[in-house]
């Protein structure tokens, strides 16, 4: 996981030098992504807020969905808010894990509906041309609860309207 982290953070900082905004509800994810900001040589805004309740005038060149699993009944309407801040040819970058993750024991949601299948990501992101849309099994290294084998979908789109 640090590694694609690193590979976000060079692109974003290197193609389009956009400040980042992060999500993360733990002190412990917090911490991690100030210290990789802080190696990567970039910057970002860091704020805590409910998907559906953020608001800004600003538009963005690329957004980071990274393990940002949704309960099924608020997700479309949370991809749908934070594409509206995305400028047309700008790119989402995406991990979460496959509904096959239920069978393996490297984390994520229980809950079916809170998992992905490539079908439900082509309509969730229709605006969305497809650059990479891939079902793939990895091994997760990310700490006591986060370790062995997962299924994970990854995708990198670009915003076509």
């Amino acid at each position: 996981m640090r590694k694609l982290y690193q590979i976000i953070f060079k692109l974003l900082n290197q193609i389009f030098r956009v400040p980042m905004w992060g999500e993360y509800m733990s002190s412990e994810g917090k911490q991690k992504a100030f210290e990789l900001v802080k190696s990567q040589n970039t910057s970002f805004e860091y704020l805590i807020t409910d998907a559906l309740k953020f608001k800004t005038t600003k538009k963005f060149d690329a957004l980071g969905l990274i393990y940002a699993h949704f309960p099924s009944e608020i997700r479309k309407g949370v991809h749908r808010h934070l594409l509206s801040f995305l400028n047309p040819g700008g790119i989402v970058i995406f991990e979460a894990f496959s509904k096959s993750q239920l069978e393996n024991s490297s984390g994520g949601p229980k809950n079916e509906s809170m998992l992905f299948s490539v079908e439900e990501i082509k309509k969730e992101f229709c605006s969305l041309h497809f650059e990479v849309l891939e079902e793939e099994e990895i091994e997760l290294q990310e700490g006591t609860y986060h370790k062995g084998k997962a299924s994970v979908i990854r995708f990198v789109g670009r915003k076509i309207k």
